[in-house]
């Protein structure tokens, strides 16, 4: 027993004092589960009368794509009342009772229970992009001149593949190496991109959530938008779509042919249903069997790539390319915050900063 207690007390100790495991399995403080966040609340107003005259929003949530189901709490005696929500840009802006759905035999002193059903979240599990072990950013360029009368002398070169072999260009210059910046990147590697801390006329914001989570979506268009702040000039929607006719596509293979491919149409972006991972003149790889069968010069519309990931499991942006990268925020709900608007609108801000090809964490 006399062995036994110091050897315990010696492995206790050693493992408290071990700074490496302690910071392994070390919890942040501040930590909070986002998913909260995009649920609805709502609470009713009951008569005298004993029925349900209006429900209040009390947080919008986010994240919805069609509206949520209204459970409303059943009187002790009586009859249930029900109630429909309405949406826009993905937050519930409204709740209305249903015709005859007021319901009866509620106490107006104790109102009943709300219950707005919470987005769907992606069922499975969360799939992110390809980890990385290491990075970093070369870049290379060349110039090259034709050579008229030249023949000797100048190395590399190109000449022609008669039998008479002629030089019919030559290299000028050539540079290679490590890229640089203009100006100082705003974010890492992996960075969170964080919501705008200045309203769309930039003054500043105390609420962290003006600004939806989720930046515009490419061929999202808003009811009732803004657009003559911050984003000038601009008509919706704000990030169009793009346009490609497709000649040849299966079902059963992720090669597309197409008669030209337009300048928004990268790697990276959507087309049939899949990501384009692959661009080689008219011919597209995509990341799966595309979701039609083509044959004939067909226009389809693509989803052009975003310089950035958004994740619907954390409700965060994310850096995920380096260079010069342009975010379009587009506000939770409409407001009359402009001079003179008596009709809510929607606001927008666009922010274009550059991002480091260094992580600033471990990968």
């Amino acid at each position: 027993m006399n062995l036994r207690i110091p050897t315990l007390m010696a492995a206790c100790v050693a493992l408290l004092c071990a700074p490496a495991a302690h910071a392994q399995f070390e919890l942040k403080g501040g930590a909070t589960n986002l998913l909260d966040k995009r649920k609805a609340g709502g609470s009713p107003d009951v008569s005298v009368a004993g029925t349900i005259t209006s429900i209040t929003v009390r947080g919008g949530g986010s994240g919805y794509l069609s509206a949520p189901a209204v459970t409303i709490a059943p009187p002790a005696s009586g009859t249930t009342a029900t109630a429909t929500a309405t949406i826009t840009a993905g937050v519930v802006t409204a709740i209305t009772i249903n015709v005859n759905g007021a319901g009866s035999g509620y106490d107006p002193a104790n109102p009943p229970a709300v219950v707005i059903a919470p987005p769907k979240v992606p069922a499975g599990t969360p799939v992110t992009r390809v980890q990385f072990a290491g990075q970093a950013s070369t870049a290379a360029t060349a110039g090259a001149i034709a050579v008229t009368g030249v023949t000797v002398g100048r190395y590399p070169r190109a000449v022609t593949s008669a039998p008479n072999s002629v030089t019919t260009i030559a290299l000028l210059r050539a540079s290679f190496g490590y890229a640089f910046a203009s100006g100082v990147p705003r974010y890492f590697m992996g960075d969170e991109i964080a919501r705008p801390s200045v309203s769309w006329d930039g003054s500043p914001l105390a609420d962290s959530n003006y600004w939806r989570a989720q930046p515009v979506q490419p061929g999202e268009e808003f009811a009732s938008p803004r657009l003559t702040n911050t984003v000038v000039g601009l008509t919706q929607p704000l990030l169009p779509l793009g346009s490609v006719a497709v000649t040849k596509c299966s079902t059963t293979s992720p090669v597309v042919e197409v008669t030209s491919v337009p300048a928004a149409l990268t790697t990276g972006a959507t087309l049939l249903g899949r990501e384009v991972q692959l661009i080689n003149g008219t011919t597209l790889a995509l990341s799966g069997p595309a979701n039609a069968n083509i044959t004939a010069s067909t226009v389809k519309t693509f989803l052009p790539y975003q310089p950035y990931y958004y994740s619907p499991h954390a409700d965060k942006v994310y850096a995920s390319q380096t260079g010069r990268v342009t975010v379009t925020w587009v506000s939770s709900v409409p407001d009359t915050s402009a001079t003179g608007e008596s009709t809510p609108t929607y606001k927008f801000r666009r922010e274009t900063f550059a991002v480091s090809s260094a992580a600033q964490v471990e990968p």
